[in-house]
């Protein structure tokens, strides 16, 4: 099993920087058939696990250019974990009393600090 580390590039001098991954309008995500939110499953294995599963390593390129890197039943290969290092996720929802919004899966939930913010009085 080979694993990959994505983290982001070093800045002058041996700097240390952090990728922040933000997500606005978190609980606007539709379950599935199944009553999976898919997306936020996704996070919550990027903040749980610390990584994700990649079907191959051209994944990425797949997803932001479909037309030119088309993937076929051949070209699949056995998933290969990517580890995240200095990546941290930050999000922000409203209320699932909101139009359209949902209430955020518990499993997700354990994993977060959440900070609410009320309505200006002004």
């Amino acid at each position: 099993n080979r694993s990959h580390v994505l983290a982001p590039k070093k800045a002058l001098y041996g700097d240390r920087r952090t990728l922040v991954i933000f997500c606005d309008e978190l609980n606007l995500v539709a379950p599935d058939a199944y009553g999976t939110p898919r997306a936020l499953a996704f996070v919550r294995q990027l903040v749980e696990r610390r990584g994700f599963w990649a079907l191959s390593l051209n994944s990425a390129r797949a997803a932001l250019e479909p037309t030119r890197h088309a993937r076929t039943a051949s070209s699949r290969c056995a998933p290969t974990w990517v580890s995240l290092e200095r990546v941290v996720a930050a999000a922000a929802c409203n209320p699932p009393t909101d139009a359209g919004r949902r209430a955020l899966p518990p499993r997700l939930l354990r994993h977060l600090r959440v900070l609410r913010v009320g309505t200006p009085d002004r």
